[in-house]
């Protein structure tokens, strides 16, 4: 029975995400932010300050990745864009936590019986790139799309595959949900760049692997 309610669930909420009118953040962009270039030497705190960490969320880039010359999307109103989210405020259909991820608004949200708790910048899979010049079977990297769930945490965990040829690169606070596909801290650069993984802000890995339990959905649409 609670299978069953679950695939109900997440039927509605699929339905709900391919039917409801959602603003897209390419097209609430022209409408919300100015931009601005990155100047030499230039960091998100030195041109932010402690609202560093919207401006991270808005351009989904980590602070190690801003470069000068480099174009930011920077909000109009400040408190407005505190409460913006591209992420769907309610989600009804399923009890409990669950995960949301939306490849094309390269975006997470965290539920909490169908209301958003907190939402994040993410990074997933460029497309279809080889996992690794050592894969004899050339198998391709493409992060999952579907519904899954937490099915191992590690707090310092490291990738088996990357850099080529013996991996080695570290995954902080990683969550597997699926084969080698994990969600896990990682750099942003604004754009999908993963092999597949789910990459996030460090403050956010650090909260979803405190919040997470073996129980958790994830859905990847």
């Amino acid at each position: 029975m609670r299978k069953a309610l679950i695939r109900i669930g997440l039927a509605a909420i699929l339905f709900f995400l391919l039917c409801a009118p959602l603003t897209s953040f390419a097209q609430e962009s022209e409408q919300l932010f100015s931009f601005e270039k990155v100047k030499k030497s230039g960091t998100l705190w030195k041109m932010f300050g402690s609202r560093w960490k919207t401006v991270a969320k808005i351009n989904r880039i980590s602070p190690e990745r801003i470069k000068e010359g480099m174009t930011l999307k920077v909000p109009y109103d400040w408190e407005a864009a505190e409460k913006y989210t591209p992420m769907p405020r309610e989600l009804p259909g399923l009890e409990g936590k669950f995960i949301l991820i939306d490849l094309v608004e390269q975006a997470f949200g965290a539920y909490e019986n169908g209301t958003l708790v907190l939402w994040g910048p993410i990074s997933s899979s460029a497309g279809r790139v080889e996992c690794g010049k050592q894969d004899k079977k050339k198998r391709k990297c493409v992060t999952p799309t579907g519904n899954f769930k937490i099915l191992e945490k590690k707090k310092d965990d490291f990738s088996n595959d990357y850099p080529p040829p013996h991996g080695g690169a570290p995954m902080p606070y990683s969550q597997r949900f699926y084969g080698p596909y994990k969600i896990h801290e990682g750099a942003l650069p604004g754009y999908p760049d993963s092999h597949g993984c789910i990459r996030v802000l460090h403050y956010d890995a650090v909260w979803l692997f405190k919040w997470t339990n073996k129980k958790t959905v994830i859905i990847i649409t």
